[in-house]
């Protein structure tokens, strides 16, 4: 059995041993935060850069009939 002196030191080491768990915990919280940010950011360019390419093959996909007509008269 411990003694009341024994029993606080080693409560007190748990608790120690928590807080810097915690704190170790609270660090990789922030990190992965960021890096979500950073990753929501980087997949937001890239839907728009997908938009706008989307767009351009549109364009040259209803251009391709009147080519192939000019093409076609030209010869």
């Amino acid at each position: 059995m411990d003694t009341p002196n024994a029993l606080t030191t080693r409560l007190a080491d748990q608790i120690d041993q928590l807080l810097a768990h915690l704190d170790a915990k609270e660090s990789d919280n922030l990190r992965l935060r960021q890096q979500l940010h950073s990753l929501a950011q980087e997949r937001d360019a890239l839907q728009a850069r997908l938009q706008t390419a989307r767009i351009r093959l549109d364009a040259l996909l209803e251009r391709l009939p009147a080519i192939q007509t000019a093409l076609e008269s030209g010869q």
